[in-house]
């Protein structure tokens, strides 16, 4: 190899590297490389590693090769794996398409696929999906379904599963011709977590929409039959979900692992155009992992179904016993308390799958009352979990198993379980007899003789096998019942039943979803029968990539028997021949104490010498097995009993006395041993009976009307020997394989990148054991053992034309594979490499294939070539393309020398003229510098002269501020003076007008006391008077004619003071009322704009104060510009003598104590500003205060008017009444009393109209005498009242007398 090759280097945490080589050592089997960067991967690169040559790796990257392994000088000649280069960005769609094809080459170009967001890759017929760990809706969108679904061939379109699935489809309808085509397969493998189980989701969906899409055109089918149609696909798409719910469970490596195997055959008929169409399917199940029901390891689960139950809603929990129980509380779902956490799968809730669950039951035809007795026996299996044994001292001396009872927690379990799976065990009997026979079946097996029949007490750990064997097998044959229903619900008639190869009517297209090759710490005998599986499908696929080999060099024209492959017939032999593994086991299960130890002895005695075989010398129980994918050690502990996987007769015949219906059908009676308690199913007819397909269990379901039954085998129930596990799946698996074999197979190979299942992330090494393990690596060096190498004819005159350029040119025209003859011709001599020894004929099965091989060959679109071939090739053209690369070195060093002494050039001349210029310059700089000095000096004194003239006008200044503020403040001053005296009038003018006030009030209070007075006395006088008249009166009756006299007198003073003068009087005074109050009102009114008037006086002169203030703030103004022009003087001054510095200080002095002025004067003034303000704020709200003053004793004294007026008028009003009463009522009354009555009544309402004008007249307040007075008229009138009273009751008596 030369060096600068780009290659791969083994990495021990990376597995491969890109590398460029440096150098090689061949006599110390050692090269030296330098790392490449790779940020996918972290590394950083640059790093110089020398790589051992003899790695295991790097031997078997030889190996690999194929015959050509042995040649040791093509070896040496190519000790690394070269890279391909020029690849496109995401790496290329057919890893056969790679120059060099290589396990790291393969897996490099499936990391960057796999970064690229591009999860399938082909490697020939073969497509390579590594799990993505994320939903990558772009790939599975309606529109890239339609794309898939419309195109004639896989190659127009990138990998996908899709393309598989459409190729498969076109198979069935014959290809672009139409006709009958061939019944497909697509075989789906891979580990746990590789993404399988999603594979056939997506094929699955895909098929049903590609049938609907082909069939949109034909107008032949009926409604009715389009929804049926419709409706199975329903139920066939659905019963995947349902499947996933009783047969996947959490692990390590995935949260939804699928844990049986699974053949799906989706039935297609072919309608009036030849168009598949579909309309059924039919599942079979193989090795389901019952064991998982009562154990599972850490961080796993038990299957889905058990937590989906518990999480269901209370009502249904409760109908089977577990209303109130959480995972927690069973130990088959938490195994000792080691099980997961997890209550959500892939995004859904447990309670969420329940429901969809139920629906998919419910579709598929299992009614709500089957439903809930479903329920209940997977509640029965966990309550069996929950029993427990204690292991105590029987009679004999030996151990025997009882249930341990803890507070009755295992009784109690045992009941519900009793209750759950036996329910009424027939007529007579209570349930207490179903938890008795079912704890005696428990802890006692019976032992049958040819005479009598023993019972056998059994030890505690027999008594937990038998428990937990129930347990398994009731899971498993519920498991079997639900493939049967699901069969029953989407399989076709078997009248249409699909046969191996197309008839007229129906196809078939099956979907493996099988268990890949596994190979763990502990390998048990499930590891063993998933790895003899796929030992037989690696053979089939060897076969079939055998085929395409074949196919693809007869299609290039080039000789095909020169290739060979492995063959693994041998470990087939060695695990179903004659004598092989499963035949030993099924030996030793036949023996009554048949032990795993006997088994192993007996396999390495009889395969000793069988390559593929090998004893653990420290070990009897392991021995290794070198399979295809590599050597596993299997643990032979558990062999025979899991091979037997037998329930004990009394477990069975407890379940067959059972009353539940679903029970019944799982566990049928035996005709030939009936019991005392149970009944005999009636037998099944085969023209009723519709069978479901499965391989989990040792009989077959059938159902017929509404029951259920299972029907045992008769071998099973006539023979000792039973079909074992391997014997059956052995069986089935041959099923399967001719099954297969009659179809046209694809296979999708599925890839698990990393263990975190982490988005984006793939570890290399773990990629490449799984490529190894699904025999990718097997089939590329199938397909490379001949010509690994092939490169298409123009890459090769593109590549290779430089090294024989003169018959390039010739070349130019012509047929391209004309040109690469020619060129291979003048190259590569046609010799040949190796003759190997002659067979008779070549045997496809061996892979025998030997004969003469060329160097190379030219197929119709590409060229093959031998091991180490093109790698010369390689080496001459990396020769030739060094060699150009020195002459184009040689010639670009010369240009560089040139163009290096050309910038030297440049540059001598550049610092010449530097240091030219800088001369040059000191010289200007030192004339300048003394004409700067001159400048200065001159203009020094002309800034001396500035400055003096400055200050002067700054001292001026100065003095116009002192003088304009003094101005100021004498006017201020005065202002105040004046506002002062005017406040002081305004004040002297109010209180005399309350003086004046008061007097007249004083005035008013005095004349109505000396009117009181006077009227005291006149009623004194007239009671004298009165008291004479009586006198007289009692005199007169002595002398009746002068009484008489008297009287007629009166009477005529009487008539001549009449009533209707009184009311005229009362009138008057009411209107003189009404006036004097109009009167008053209007004299408030008037006051009332008098202070609005003085109001707006006040405002006036606040306004005058306010421009005052304004006019204080221009001249203020003007100062503050007055000081910024003198500091913009000052900046020029300084800028134009910065030279005189004491002269500049004393300056800024100057101008700072100019600014100190400034602000003190700004100072001054503004706290004139803000007293001016406060006292016309305090006389503004004295104002105020005064206004609210006068209008409160305003509001006081109109309501103490009006009061005063309505008792004036009242008073009035009852002395005129008085007057008519006593005019009316009194015959002989003195006339000069009622006169001065009348009179008194008229002074009264003089006083009455005089009080009101004078309070009328009062604006500026009440005084505390005017209420005094008012008071005292107040008396007075009720003295009057008083006297006329009196008055009245005279002349009452008068009147009666």
């Amino acid at each position: 190899m030369e060096v600068g090759s780009k290659v791969f280097v083994v990495d021990e945490l990376h597995g491969w590297l890109q590398a460029t080589l440096l150098n090689i050592r061949s006599e110390a089997q050692e090269a030296e490389v330098i790392i490449e960067a790779d940020d996918n991967l972290g590394v950083a690169g640059g790093e110089v590693r020398r790589v051992d040559l003899t790695h295991p790796d790097l031997k078997a990257w030889h190996e690999g090769y194929g015959d050509t392994s042995r040649d040791k000088t093509v070896a040496a000649a190519t000790p690394l794996p070269l890279q391909n280069l020029h690849l496109p960005v995401f790496g290329v769609e057919d890893l056969c398409s790679l120059g060099f094809l290589h396990p790291p080459a393969l897996l490099f170009n499936l990391r960057k696929r796999f970064l690229a967001k591009q999860p399938y890759t082909y490697s020939g017929e073969i497509c390579i999906s590594v799990n993505p760990y994320e939903m990558l809706e772009d790939l599975y969108c309606e529109s890239i379904k339609e794309t898939y679904a419309l195109a004639t061939t896989a190659a127009e379109l990138a990998p996908h599963i899709y393309a598989i699935s459409a190729s498969a489809y076109r198979g069935l309808t014959g290809g672009l011709n139409g006709g009958l085509g061939q019944n497909q397969s697509i075989l789906v493998s891979g580990e746990s977590g590789a993404g399988k189980t999603e594979v056939c989701k997506q094929l699955m969906s895909f098929l049903a929409f590609i049938a609907e899409v082909t069939d949109r055109g034909e107008k032949d089918v009926a409604a009715k039959g389009t929804n049926n149609a419709k409706s199975t696909v329903t139920k066939v798409l659905e019963s995947n979900p349902l499947l996933e719910s009783f047969g996947n469970a959490q692990t390590v490596k995935n949260d939804n692992s699928s844990r049986f195997g699974k053949f799906t055959q989706l039935q297609f008929r072919y309608s009036s155009m030849q168009r598949p169409s579909l309309v059924g399917s039919e599942c079979i199940t193989y090795l389901l992992e019952k064991s998982r029901v009562a154990h599972h390891s850490r961080g796993e689960r038990t299957f889905h179904i058990f937590y989906q139950l518990l999480a269901a809603p209370e009502t249904i929990k409760a109908k089977v016993m577990l209303s109130g129980k959480k995972v927690t509380n069973f130990n088959y779902t938490m195994c000792d308390h080691g099980g997961s956490d997890t209550t959500v799968i892939e995004g859904v809730s447990d309670a969420n799958r329940f429901t969809a669950t139920a629906d998919a039951l419910s579709l598929i035809g299992v009614n709500t009352e089957e439903q809930e007795e479903l329920w209940g026996l997977l509640a029965g299996i966990l309550y069996l979990g929950e029993i427990h044994f204690v292991g105590e001292e029987g009679a004999s001396g030996s151990e025997e198993a009882r249930i341990k009872d803890m507070d009755m927690g295992d009784i109690g379990a045992l009941r519900r379980a009793a209750a759950l799976l036996l329910g009424r065990l027939g007529e007579g009997l209570s349930d207490e007899d179903g938890t008795t026979a079912l704890e005696q079946a428990l802890c006692y097996r019976s032992v049958k003789t040819r005479h009598e029949n023993y019972v056998v007490p059994m030890t505690h750990a027999q008594a937990v096998d038998a428990r937990d064997a129930l347990a398994k097998e009731l899971y498993a044959r519920i498991f079997t019942w639900l493939v049967g229903r699901i069969n029953a619900s989407t399989c076709q008639d078997t009248d249409n039943k699909v046969q191996s190869a197309p008839s007229s009517s129906m196809c078939m297209l099956g979907l493996l979803d099988i268990f890949g090759f596994e190979s763990f710490d502990v390998n048990r005998f499930e590891q063993l029968c998933i790895n003899f599986c796929n030992e037989r499908l690696q053979q089939r696929y060897v076969a079939d990539v055998f085929k395409s080999v074949q196919q693809e060099y007869e299609e290039e024209g080039i000789t095909w028997e020169f290739v060979e492959f492995s063959d693994n017939a041998p470990v087939l032999e060695l695990i179903e021949g004659r004598m092989g593994l499963i035949t030993i086991l099924n030996e030793e299960c036949m023996l009554a104490k048949g032990t795993d130890t006997a088994f192993t002895s007996k396999l390495t005695a009889l395969h000793a010498e069988h390559p593929h075989l090998q004893r653990d010398r420290l070990n009897p129980l392991d021995f290794m097995v070198h399979h295809y994918a590599g050597p596993v050690k299997y643990t032979a502990a558990g062999f025979v009993a899991r091979n037997r996987d037998t329930l004990l007769n009394d477990l069975s015949e407890v379940l067959e006395t059972s009353r539940k219906p679903l029970i019944q059908a799982l566990f049928p009676c035996d005709q030939s041993r009936k019991g005392s308690h149970g009944t005999v199913t009636p037998p099944i007819t085969d023209s009723a009976e519709k069978k479901g397909t499965t391989s989990d269990t040792n009989s077959e379901l059938k159902m017929y009307g509404n029951k259920y039954a299972i029907s045992v085998p008769i071998r099973a129930r006539r023979n000792i020997a039973a079909e074992t596990v391997a014997t059956k799946f052995k069986r089935q698996l041959q099923d399967l394989m001719e099954t297969v074999a009659a179809t046209r197979v694809q296979y999708i190979r599925c890839i698990k990148p990393n263990q975190g299942k982490c988005a984006g992330v793939m570890e290399p090494r773990m990629v490449l054991n799984q490529l190894r393990y699904a025999g990718v690596l097997e089939a590329i060096r199938i397909s490379r053992s001949a010509y690994p190498n092939r490169i298409p004819h123009s890459d090769f005159v593109q590549r290779f034309g430089l090294l024989a350029p003169h018959l390039t040119r010739k070349l130019r025209e012509g047929d391209l594979a004309m040109k690469t003859t020619r060129l291979l011709q003048k190259l590569l001599p046609l010799t040949s490499v190796r003759t190997f020894a002659p067979s008779n004929t070549p045997d496809v099965t061996t892979g025998n294939l030997i004969c003469t091989r060329p160097k190379w060959e030219i197929g119709r679109t590409a060229v093959y070539f031998t091991k180490g071939t093109l790698e010369g090739l390689e080496e001459a053209r990396l020769h030739i393309l060094n060699r150009q690369a020195t002459t184009v070195q040689r010639y670009i060093r010369g240009v560089r020398q040139a163009q290096a002494f050309r910038r030297l050039r440049a540059h001598t001349i550049t610092l010449q003229s530097a240091v030219r210029a800088r001369r040059q310059r000191v010289s200007f700089c030192r004339t300048r510098a003394q004409v700067t000095e001159v400048q200065a000096i001159w203009r020094r004194k002309q800034a001396a002269k500035v400055v003096h003239a400055r200050r002067v006008n700054s001292c001026a200044t100065k003095l116009q501020t002192a003088i304009r503020r003094y101005l100021q403040l004498t006017r201020f001053r005065k202002m105040r003076a004046g506002m002062v005296r005017l406040q002081a009038h305004s004040r002297r003018h109010q209180a005399l007008s309350t003086y004046k006030l008061m007097l007249s009030e004083a005035k008013e209070q005095a004349k109505l006391e000396n009117q009181l007075e006077a009227l005291k006395r006149r009623l004194e006088e007239e009671s004298e008077a009165r008291r004479k008249a009586e006198e007289k009166l009692s005199e007169a009756g002595q002398n009746p004619s002068g009484s008489v006299q008297k009287n007629t007198n009166c009477e005529s003073e009487l008539e001549a003071a009449t009533p209707g003068q009184g009311g005229d009087v009362l009138d008057k005074s009411i209107s003189t009322l009404s006036e004097e109050q109009g009167q008053l009102l209007e004299q408030l009114r008037r006051k009332v704009l008098t202070d609005r008037g003085k109001y707006l006086h006040l405002k006036e002169v606040m306004e005058t104060y306010r421009k005052e203030v304004e006019g204080l703030r221009a001249e203020n103004q003007r100062v503050k510009d007055a000081h910024a022009a003198a500091g913009l003087s000052f900046t020029a001054l300084h800028q134009h003598a910065s030279n005189l510095q004491r002269v500049n200080k004393r300056l800024m002095r100057e101008r700072e104590q100019a600014v100190e002025e400034v602000r003190r004067l700004e100072s001054e003034s503004i706290r004139s500003l803000q007293r001016v303000r406060e006292e016309i704020r305090q006389q503004q709200e004295k104002l105020e205060s005064q206004m609210r003053r006068a209008r409160e004793e305003l509001a006081g004294k109109i309501q103490m008017y009006e009061l005063e007026v309505q008792m004036r008028i009242k008073q009035d009003r009852t002395m005129e009444t008085m007057i008519n009463l006593v005019q009316k009522r009194v015959g002989i009354v003195d006339p000069e009393l009622i006169q001065e009555l009348v009179e008194m009544r008229y002074t009264c309402h003089m006083d009455v109209r005089d009080n009101v004008a004078s309070r009328s007249s009062l604006i500026g307040g009440i005084s505390s005498s005017a209420l005094t007075g008012a008071l005292e008229d107040g008396s007075a009138m009720s003295r009057a009242s008083k006297l006329f009273s009196a008055f009245g009751a005279l002349v009452k008596g008068e009147g009666h007398g």
